[in-house]
Order: C-alpha cells, then sequence, then structure tokens
C-alpha cells in the first residue's frame, strides 16, 4: 500500500539504538505506527526528513499496515539490529501534530 505523499527515508545505522518512539497499530486507536520522539543520541536523529508525528507505513520492504503496536515496535527493533545492510529504510508520510504533540517534540531529554 502506497499512501499519497508519502517518501522513503534512509537511516544510518551509526548508533546503538534507533532512537524512536512510536505509537499506534492495529490494537490502538491509531492504526498505523507514529513517530512521538526522537532522540538526540540515536541513529534517527541523523535524518533530518524524519519528523515527529509522520505516519510509518513500511520498514525494511515490510508493510507495518494490519500489525499490532508490539508487532510493530518489535519489527522495527529486529530490522534496525540486522547488520546486513548499512540503513534503514522507513516509508513515512506527514500527518498533522496536535499542539501537545508539537510541544512533546521539542522536549529535551532527561539524564
Amino acid at each position: 500500500m502506497t499512501f499519497k505523499g508519502s517518501q522513503t527515508i534512509h537511516i544510518p545505522k551509526c548508533c546503538s539504538s534507533l532512537g524512536i518512539v512510536i505509537e499506534g497499530g492495529t490494537n490502538t486507536l491509531q492504526p498505523l505506527p507514529r513517530i512521538i520522539s526522537i532522540q538526540p543520541t540515536g541513529a534517527a536523529f541523523q535524518n533530518q526528513d524524519l519528523r515527529v508525528g509522520q505516519l510509518i507505513s513500511e520498514v525494511d520492504g515490510y508493510k507495518l499496515t494490519g500489525l499490532p503496536h508490539e508487532s510493530v515496535a518489535k519489527l522495527i527493533a529486529e530490522c534496525f539490529a540486522k547488520r546486513d545492510r548499512n540503513t534503514l529504510s522507513m516509508v513515512v508520510m506527514d500527518q498533522k501534530l496536535t499542539p501537545a504533540e508539537m510541544r512533546r517534540s521539542f522536549m529535551q531529554p532527561q539524564s
């Protein structure tokens, strides 16, 4: 399934963690996973095209439509952990953020 306005993002596997937090899955009110945080210490932060609020429809060729949250999170983590490729690819599309999500996206990690 390809979504209007979608784009493929390539994230270098340059850090020990991907550094994104997602919500959503078929067992939630948000059927497609959505990025709710990007950590500055993770690999995802290196890609300037990846943004909080984007929906993820595909990871390394695997479609995420129809998967519950736990399966999506596990699949993303497993794809990032595979070292047979230097990058992780995601097909993402923009979704409008709520004011609370906009504030959350600019919060700094707590040490």
